[in-house]
């Protein structure tokens, strides 16, 4: 997978057309770097550098998908309210839990980190450790709050009581459909039209 998507970012990089007007300042830098090392060189380089972030994106990448039935027994689904914006990957995230827990590799797996938020499991006997030990901890001036994830609680077949919403904008149906306001205002004005 990672060497089709190389070879994909490479045919775009040999397909695309050089800009002649915005290569001209660096005319001299590219002179002087194409005599000092082979072509080779310089394209190893610079596949090396502009997609190193890509491949070890997905050389280190843990699908939860992949993971083996044993890790996910015995283990809870946990939220975090932190994520890249917080300048984390899985292993940055993996690694501060480690280094905060002094959890090991065997009880944190099965991390999935959006923009502002993640999740991670963690063995069933470890999770009040990690609690306690992130108990009022702040990352970057905003305080981290974790939980368990409502899909962990699913799992444990938690039954949501159905019945009929409280919401005032479901108006007491059966599933608790939420309108929207804007929906609802349109609708009446419609019905009020029929009626003049």
């Amino acid at each position: 997978m990672i060497k089709a998507l190389v070879t994909k970012s490479i045919d775009d990089l040999l397909n695309s057309k050089i800009n002649e007007k915005s290569l001209k300042p660096f005319k001299k830098i590219i002179d002087d770097i194409s005599q000092k090392t082979t072509s080779n060189k310089i394209i190893e380089k610079f596949i090396s550098h502009s997609l190193s972030k890509m491949i070890n994106f997905y050389e280190d990448s843990e699908d939860l998908n992949s993971l083996n039935k044993n890790q996910l027994v015995g283990s809870e689904r946990v939220f975090i309210n932190i994520g890249e914006k917080d300048g984390l990957n899985w292993a940055a995230l993996k690694d501060l839990l480690k280094d905060k827990t002094s959890l090991n590799d065997e009880d944190l797996n099965g991390f999935d980190v959006k923009r502002s938020f993640s999740f991670f499991n963690v063995s069933k006997e470890k999770l009040k450790l990690v609690f306690k030990s992130l108990e009022g901890f702040s990352l970057g001036g905003r305080d981290v709050v974790i939980e368990i994830s409502k899909k962990s609680k699913e799992n444990k077949s938690l039954k949501i009581k159905k019945g009929r919403s409280t919401h005032p904008n479901t108006k007491g149906r059966r599933g608790g459909e939420f309108k929207n306001r804007k929906n609802v205002s349109k609708n009446k004005r419609i019905k009020k039209n029929k009626l003049l």
